[in-house]
């Protein structure tokens, strides 16, 4: 798990092991999970969670999860200092990029899996376009920065330098 924590927003990414037993298409399921999570991370992370927060779920079946947490102000609700409400939003099959600094570092890892590579804003990203295995996404995510799920203006700019397939 990792989370990224400001103001306005707190991500938190976690991959296929920590989400494995979640079934996404029971809310039950989801609620539950949610509600653990919560817990987790004020207990474990220091984090001061309460309130409403609007939650968007990606979803991608090579990584597992992100999960973007943002805090609405709303006026007309008083919340206690532990008490959390919240609006889930999961998205399904969501691509992500893994944003890295240098292709040649990890170009050894991709060599037998399905991929894109995409220039965008003079920064690489790499799409897989088939699973890979835990070891190789491990060495995968050690090279890269950023795990990206808002990828639409990445791949509509038209950069694909290869595709490996």
């Amino acid at each position: 798990m990792k989370i990224n924590s400001s103001d306005e927003e707190i991500i938190i990414y976690l991959n296929n092991h920590y989400i494995d037993k979640v079934n996404f298409l029971d809310v039950d399921s989801i609620e539950d999970y949610m509600n653990d999570l919560m817990e987790n991370l004020k207990k474990n992370y220091d984090l001061k969670i309460n309130g409403y927060y609007n939650i968007d779920v990606y979803r991608n079946d090579i990584y597992g999860i992100i999960i973007s947490m943002k805090k609405e102000d709303i006026e007309y609700y008083e919340y206690f200092n532990d008490q959390v409400d919240m609006q889930i939003t999961i998205h399904n099959n969501v691509e992500f990029l893994y944003k890295i600094n240098d292709f040649f570092f990890i170009k050894n890892y991709l060599s037998n899996n399905d991929f894109s590579l995409y220039k965008y804003n003079n920064e690489l990203y790499i799409k897989l376009n088939k699973k890979v295995d835990y070891i190789n996404l491990g060495n995968i995510l050690e090279y890269c920065t950023e795990i990206c799920y808002d990828i639409d203006k990445i791949i509509k700019a038209n950069n694909l330098l290869f595709c490996n397939k």
